[in-house]
């Protein structure tokens, strides 16, 4: 329970970081960018056996994106949208068991899904695992958005308890 709660906390901070630090106009490229957004995602899918993945996914984030937006095809700035979902597995030294990353979900527009590979293979090999991890593998999700409107997580209140009912534990 705690692992599945911790794996969601980080997956959860990670979307947030990407998502909400949209690339400024100017910053990757001399062409208007003015209103482009483009953020990733990483979830790991394998089991973490407890171990903190906070830096990892920190340090590999980074890396992608900076490799990401020096890949950025021309058809973003021109407000292309799309999302593109790549699985890829990788040992702990950082290197793919298969030296293809496998696009799961295609935006359908090959600039876009060839921009998100090329960012993955340029990352190559990502860091090593944390000492914690015993494990040989993982597979990761990493998905890419493109000029995607991004909303941001509402916030619940807690709910309150009826007349009468004692408060929910």
């Amino acid at each position: 329970m705690r692992l599945d709660l911790t794996r969601t906390l980080v997956l959860t901070a990670v979307i947030l970081l990407s998502v909400s630090s949209p690339i400024a106009t100017g910053q990757t490229n001399p062409r208007s960018s003015a209103g482009r957004q483009a953020g990733n995602s990483l979830q790991i899918l394998s089991p973490t056996r407890g171990a903190d993945f906070s830096g990892y996914t920190r340090d590999l984030m980074a890396t992608l994106k900076r490799k990401w937006i020096s890949s950025m095809p021309e058809s973003f700035y021109l407000g292309e949208t799309g999302i593109v979902d790549i699985r890829v597995q990788v040992r702990a030294d950082g290197t793919f068991v298969n030296p293809d990353p496998k696009v799961e979900s295609s935006s359908g527009k090959e600039a876009l899904d060839a921009a998100a590979v090329a960012a993955i293979r340029a990352s190559a090999p990502f860091p090593y695992f944390p000492s914690g991890f015993d494990g040989a593998t993982i597979e990761l999700k990493i998905s890419f958005f493109y000029n995607i409107p991004v909303r941001p997580f509402p916030v619940l209140a807690p709910a309150k308890p009826a007349a009468g009912e004692a408060a929910p534990k």
